[in-house]
């Protein structure tokens, strides 16, 4: 479990009568998408593959920011279970270094990877 801040039960006889969390505590898992960065050979464009390593499809909010520029673009992905799809130039993202790519699906811990 990733803990983020603190959680706070306030108890009674009766048990748990209040529960307070300040900051995050998350009980979700992680989410078991992977992300690999690769330079293509031809055009030395930088692709990025979101790969699914569980057996079931999902869908996944998928978030490019460019710090530097100001730039961000979000979409909506479907990965099959055990699929990879690939991201890059061809849907008009060009990758820099120090980007960042962030994943969310509501049952999962969101993940951040940044190309460094």
């Amino acid at each position: 479990m990733q803990r983020v801040g603190f959680c706070v039960c306030y108890l009674s006889r009766l048990g748990c009568f209040a529960f307070l969390c300040l900051g995050s505590c998350s009980s979700k898992p992680e989410l078991p998408i992977r992300v690999i960065y690769e330079i293509e050979s031809a055009s030395q464009a930088v692709i990025v593959h979101v790969e699914n390593q569980s057996s079931r499809g999902m869908w996944v909010s998928v978030e490019f920011t460019n710090a530097r520029h100001g730039l961000s673009h979000r979409s909506k992905l479907f990965i099959p279970g055990r699929g990879r799809e690939a991201l890059g130039w061809h849907d008009g993202w060009n990758f820099e270094r120090g980007e960042c790519v962030q994943l969310t699906n509501e049952g999962f811990r969101q993940k951040r990877v940044c190309l460094d």
